[in-house]
């Protein structure tokens, strides 16, 4: 997920001015952290996936605790309601957590099978979900599916398979109309983007930005190599960082923001939040 958000951050970036903004750390000392999500109710989230934490972070008040033992959580996001959906690596499911704490699984099998491991999640405001399901690592092991997916379950529970990319997907994201789905292959290096129409049906596959790499040649590097932790990991610390501009903002920011339409599917947030 963090390729993907890192790259849309900095288009955002380059079409403003950099001194209308400043860079806040806000947590560190971790060693892999993952999907952060900001709620409506004005607090962030964030997985410490090696710790099998889910952390919440408030403005003016030190990060605390949110969820122990998340079993492997690494991509999470908010619905309009404020409902809360967790890619749960360990379980190999997707579930929601409502604000009573009630937990209720979403996916976790596809026809008849588990999922690999559900890496990163998106819902759109009509309440349609997608969501990745790669393989990294020791993920890979007792895998059921022999392809990974990129999955859309709708309002009614109904899930249904959008892609089976020859490269591990991981990001994914939405444009601010919700009609392009946009997801970032880790193996493949390049960022796919959907069509979506209104029943959340996804067509006309295409590479939307590309990077001159060969998928051949890193199939190979991965498949040749011994090493079974994951390669997502970063060797040095991790940390939370906040992106805000030094003019408040009229309003606190949303799980779903209503910006303004525009040709480009990148607008400009007063509030950005990167793990690094």
């Amino acid at each position: 997920m963090l390729p993907l958000f890192l790259l849309l951050l900095a288009a955002v970036l380059n079409a403003q001015d950099f001194s209308e903004y400043k860079v806040e750390k806000l947590a560190g000392g971790y060693t892999f952290t993952e999907g952060p999500a900001w709620s409506r109710d004005g607090f962030l989230i964030w997985s410490d996936v090696p710790n099998n934490k889910i952390w919440k972070w408030a403005p003016g008040e030190k990060p605390v605790e949110f969820r122990t033992e998340s079993n492997g959580a690494n991509g999470n996001t908010f619905d309009s309601r404020g409902n809360l959906y967790t890619c749960e690596s360990r379980t190999r499911r997707v579930t929601r957590t409502d604000k009573k704490g009630n937990i209720a699984v979403v996916a976790e099998q596809w026809e008849g099978k588990r999922l690999n491991a559900p890496n990163d999640i998106v819902v759109r405001r009509d309440g349609h979900i997608f969501f990745t399901d790669p393989a990294f690592g020791n993920q890979a092991d007792g895998r059921e599916l022999d392809f990974y997916g990129v999955y859309r379950v709708s309002p009614k529970g109904e899930m249904s398979l959008i892609a089976k990319p020859k490269g591990r997907p991981n990001g994914i994201a939405l444009s601010p109309n919700g009609r392009i789905l946009y997801v970032a292959n880790s193996d493949e290096r390049c960022i796919y983007a959907y069509d979506l129409n209104r029943d959340g049906a996804a067509s006309n596959e295409r590479v939307l930005i590309a990077r001159r790499m060969a998928y051949a040649s890193t199939k190979r590097e991965t498949s040749t190599s011994p090493r079974r932790t994951s390669p997502s990991i970063p060797p040095r610390g991790s940390c939370c960082t906040r992106l805000s501009s030094r003019r408040p903002p009229a309003t606190a920011p949303s799980a779903t923001p209503t910006w303004p339409r525009c040709t480009s599917p990148l607008t400009r947030p007063s509030t950005a939040f990167a793990l690094a």
